[in-house]
């Protein structure tokens, strides 16, 4: 065979194993497509959904590279005239504020599923950046605003797809925010929430937990949330609870070593902390926050 032959040979098999690749990248996608509407379908329904069996625990591992990067910080990429579900930051603007927090923390949490938590995935992606993210899905009460439902399963399907698309940046889901602490203003039941881990845990191989506040972990009905996730994130603000800051520290570490105590067989992560450095005592905010601070707020 000559060498005219030969190249026409293997620029030849180049075009079959490309062509293969893309009928096999898109058999995936429809695949995937379809598992979504099958979920979709499944949800809408109100079929019961199974917990896995056995279940099997999946670690969390706030690691990269080999470096444990658990101290973390909660992103929100909202600028000025920007908001959820309203005009979102652009990738450039999402890079800018990356690259800025890479030099403090590398996993941050954000709380939504949606197109700006995809674009903050894409941009850590392209760009190599050294994060991993924990991915919330917002969900809130569907028994009192059954309109709220549909938006419920969007972000319930939102977060299984991104979940898979960037299972290597995504260290863990997040289902639900303080949706089951008795003050929250978006309560669920207990069961409908449940309901949203058991689906995104069986269509996910990612850890998968729910964040709430420490009293709700300290209730009976945490230990069958508990049951259903690979381990517990717990807020716990010496603030918001009267605290005065020379106090917040012991304070802290006695609800921390009460939450793993009640939970020793799990991995409790501190999921929000803090001290305010301002606030507004005139202005009652969700929880009538203002109200609750006893310390003095600043620095």
């Amino acid at each position: 065979m000559n060498m005219t032959n030969l190249i026409k040979v293997i620029l030849i098999a180049c075009l079959l194993i490309a062509c293969n690749e893309n009928e096999q990248k898109k058999k995936n996608e429809e695949t995937h497509m379809n598992s979504i509407e099958q979920i979709k379908q499944i949800l809408k329904s109100e079929e019961d959904i199974n917990k896995e069996e056995p279940f099997v625990e999946r670690e969390f591992k706030p690691y990269l590279k080999g470096e444990w990067i658990g101290d973390a910080v909660s992103y929100g990429p909202y600028r000025k005239g920007q908001a959820p579900g309203a005009i979102g930051p652009s990738e450039s603007e999402i890079l800018e504020d990356l690259q800025i927090i890479s030099n403090y923390w590398n996993l941050i949490r954000v709380y939504g599923a949606d197109k700006d938590s995809e674009r903050i995935l894409k941009v850590i992606k392209e760009n190599n950046l050294p994060f991993k993210v924990m991915l919330g899905i917002w969900i809130e009460n569907e028994t009192k605003y059954p309109k709220r439902k549909e938006k419920n399963i969007k972000q319930v399907l939102k977060g299984i797809e991104l979940g898979n698309k960037y299972s290597d940046i995504i260290a863990a889901i997040n289902v639900g925010n303080e949706t089951m602490v008795f003050w929250s203003w978006h309560k669920m039941e207990v069961e409908n929430v449940i309901k949203y881990i058991r689906t995104v845990r069986n269509n996910t191989t990612v850890p998968v937990t729910t964040a709430d506040d420490y009293n709700f972990w300290n209730k009976p009905e945490g230990k069958k949330v508990a049951g259903e996730i690979d381990f517990i994130v717990a807020h716990m603000y010496a603030l918001w609870n009267g605290k005065t800051l020379e106090n917040a520290i012991s304070w802290t570490d006695s609800i921390y070593s009460d939450i793993t105590a009640r939970y020793p067989e799990k991995i409790i992560a501190i999921g929000e902390t803090g001290w305010a450095t301002q606030y507004n005592p005139e202005k009652d905010g969700p929880g009538e926050q203002g109200s609750l601070v006893k310390g003095e707020v600043g620095y």
